[in-house]
């Protein structure tokens, strides 16, 4: 009896999604009938723009960690210990302090980082929204090509019809028909090709929006209307517009503040500690500690700002490079 109730709710539920699957859907809930339409979509299921934006919120967060005093060391120390007890007992606390403005360098370099990553975002979401664009124009060609190659197929059988109407199934002289059943299914193929070609630039457009490739698209409205831009006009909104700019110029930012911060390591940091001091039988007293930290490694710190410096060079060039490349381009 179980097993039996079991087995019809099983068959309930591929019932259920069986009807699911194959009901209808309403087109004018499918995206592609617009460029605009799976544009949107590829904003909200991309998962490229999914992963920029979690890149971002990381670099955010980072800005937080940034410029802060490192934790504190708890010290515990017991001296003259011997059989008979414990002599003296100090606790006491030791903070590592930064001087000389570095904990405002280390903010500024996490802030410029994440503007790089805002801009590295917006670059993704560019460039995601140019392939989507060439996508649906190609599935929107394919589409056309689909129309005009059906159209063509239906006069050439027309035109096969009206042979055979004219010459019958008896007459000797059947070349013209031969011909035109020849031309009627080379146009027939060219349908079935034209098809396939819609279907793949169906399967490419889903990929990119974040959809399964066989998820049905609406029929496209056709191609919109390009505005006309001057050159000057482009070239000033490629400079303001860029992302990839702006995420040159938060990268050479970037790399610039961690030069300044690499020129302060020659500059010591101090450590400051206070002890609380337990001795029997007599007062409590306290401690107070100043440490320097003394910066004699000059090698590491030499190579540490050459590297810096390398990376500051590199980073300003690639900005040059993509500012001239941008406008070779346009």
């Amino acid at each position: 009896m179980i097993r039996a109730i079991g087995i019809v709710r099983l068959a309930a539920i591929g019932a259920t999604t069986a009807v699911l699957w194959l009901s209808p859907v309403n087109a004018g809930d499918l995206p592609g009938a617009t460029v605009e339409s799976v544009v949107a979509i590829a904003k909200r299921l991309n998962p490229t723009v999914a992963a920029a934006a979690l890149e971002f919120d990381a670099a955010v967060h980072k800005i937080g960690t940034a410029g802060v005093l490192a934790d504190p060391t708890l010290i515990l120390e017991a001296w003259d210990v011997n059989r008979q007890g414990v002599g003296q007992r100090r606790i006491g606390i030791d903070q590592e302090i930064k001087l000389w403005g570095k904990y405002g360098l280390e903010r500024n370099i996490a802030q410029s980082d994440a503007e790089a990553a805002k801009f590295q975002g917006r670059a993704t979401v560019t460039e995601l929204i140019a392939q989507v664009i060439v996508a649906h124009g190609e599935y929107n060609a394919a589409y056309e090509a689909v129309g005009i190659s059906t159209e063509i197929k239906r006069r050439y059988d027309e035109i096969l019809g009206l042979l055979r109407s004219r010459y019958g199934t008896t007459s000797v002289d059947q070349q013209d028909v031969i011909r035109a059943e020849i031309e009627a299914a080379t146009a027939e193929g060219d349908v079935v090709r034209r098809q396939g070609e819609q279907k793949s630039a169906a399967a490419r457009l889903n990929a990119l929006i974040g959809r399964p490739s066989l998820a049905p698209l609406a029929a496209p409205t056709g191609f919109r209307a390009v505005k006309g831009m001057g050159l000057a006009q482009v070239q000033a909104l490629a400079r303001s517009a860029n992302p990839m700019l702006a995420l040159a110029g938060a990268q050479s930012n970037s790399a610039a503040q961690t030069k300044s911060l690499t020129d302060l390591n020659y500059y010591p940091d101090v450590t400051l500690g206070a002890k609380y001091v337990q001795r029997p039988g007599t007062d409590d007293t306290g401690e107070l500690m100043l440490g320097v930290k003394l910066p004699l490694q000059y090698q590491v710190k030499d190579a540490e700002q050459r590297a810096a410096g390398a990376r500051l060079g590199a980073a300003q060039a690639r900005n040059e490079a993509l500012r001239l490349r941008t406008e070779g381009q346009i």
